[in-house]
């Protein structure tokens, strides 16, 4: 039987052990769709990692020429070296795939030239989150860019130029220049992909009739174990470097509500801190980096993680359920897993409070709750389901819904 092909082409270089959330999502679309097709991945690299002096010299200029008439988003920029996207296009020639596939927003210009060199070729561009609501979020909350996987490409003095007094126009221009790009690489793809069915109804709020039908929600895959009760005495866990602004802000809450409260119970934050922390309460430990997440999801743990950032869908949660670990949180952390008006696990601070400074007694409210988001998350994203949205989403004439 001859299989369809598919070039898979990524941002960030493809592993089978991965490590983050983006990572994880990757590997689980490769394998289910390497059930059905012949895959080859590549890498698709940015102008930093190139260090292509003209690439970079071209995209300044296409910088300022798009201030007096289109914008370009400076991350689909750092993604417009020619010659890498030659590279790919010699690819896709020589490897004839019936698809391609390639990862994030960023890649607009080489999607672009796919489209005009190939008009019939099926695309799918998986945004992941939306990145334009999320440099919005970024504004919202100070400025305060994130750099990602992207920092270490980046010197440090730069980091500190960009985001501190630039900050703030970046995160605008940013956020407004890439909801124009969204709408355009609506019209040229065939689909386009998002983690959260928050931002997959956003995006078809704001995209015409006519093209609401290429918006395709694909969740991570997600196998919550029953939610388990845990054993004494209970300790608190977050996991997540404050290097990233959404998890920075979750630290600095917990830590506020534990000096505030004086609460008793254990909170033990794990991840690569950048900040210091002086005069932690006793009952708080900087645990450093987890070498496995069994180390995070003891018998005794719960994962505490009220977010403040909205966008695409929060990991912790997800892993969490499935180490059978009750997640609470409010309504930004259950965005896209359930439906987090009717579950929302901290309705007020009273609430919170009490159940910190008491676990035990109140334990049976959050327990009942966390517990029904667990298992509408196994109707919804269960491996099975997720591998067969996949499929379909790449190669509908073969492979479609019942």
């Amino acid at each position: 039987m001859i299989h369809p092909r598919i070039l898979m082409v990524l941002s960030r270089p493809y592993t089978d052990n991965p490590t983050t959330g983006r990572e994880k999502i990757n590997a689980f679309a490769h394998a289910s769709i390497s059930q059905i097709a012949e895959i080859h991945t590549e890498h698709f690299r940015h102008i930093l990692a190139t260090r292509n002096a003209s690439a970079l010299a071209k995209a300044g200029l296409r910088f300022i020429q798009g201030l007096f008439a289109s914008p370009y988003p400076l991350q689909a920029l750092l993604f417009s070296d020619q010659r890498e996207i030659q590279r790919i296009e010699s690819i896709v020639q020589s490897f004839k795939p019936d698809v391609v596939f390639i990862e994030s927003e960023r890649s607009s210009f080489l999607i672009q030239s796919l489209r005009n060199h190939w008009p019939k070729l099926r695309i799918v561009c998986d945004f992941d989150d939306l990145m334009s609501r999320r440099m919005t979020e970024w504004a919202s909350h100070g400025n305060a860019i994130s750099f990602g996987y992207m920092a270490r490409f980046i010197p440090a003095p730069f980091q500190k130029l960009l985001a501190g007094p630039l900050a703030g126009s970046i995160c605008r221009y940013e956020a407004a220049s890439l909801a124009a790009l969204e709408q355009q690489l609506l019209q040229l793809c065939d689909n386009v992909i998002l983690l959260s069915s928050k931002e997959a109804e956003l995006l078809k709020k704001a995209t015409p009739s006519a093209l609401q039908s290429k918006i395709t929600l694909i969740p991570p895959a997600c196998e919550p174990k029953p939610i388990k009760r845990p054993v004494q005495l209970i300790r608190f866990v977050f996991i997540g470097s404050d290097a990233l602004l959404q998890n920075r802000l979750t630290i600095e809450y917990l830590i506020d509500l534990w000096r505030q409260y004086a609460i008793r119970s254990p909170l033990v934050i794990y991840g690569k801190m950048t900040k210091t922390y002086p005069g932690l309460p006793i009952s708080v430990e900087f645990a450093g980096f987890a070498d496995t997440l069994t180390d995070v999801y003891t018998d005794n743990s719960i994962l505490l993680s009220p977010s403040f950032v909205k966008g695409g869908v929060k990991t912790k949660i997800l892993e969490a359920m499935e180490y059978g670990t009750l997640p609470i949180g409010n309504a930004i952390s259950f965005e896209g897993i359930a439906d987090a008006a009717a579950y929302q696990l901290i309705g007020d601070q009273a609430q919170l409070i009490a159940f910190l400074q008491d676990p035990a007694t109140h334990l049976d409210t959050f327990l009942n709750i966390g517990r029904k988001i667990s298992e509408e998350a196994s109707k919804t994203m269960a491996a099975s389901i997720i591998c067969r949205r996949w499929q379909t989403c790449l190669l509908p004439d073969l492979y479609r819904f019942n």
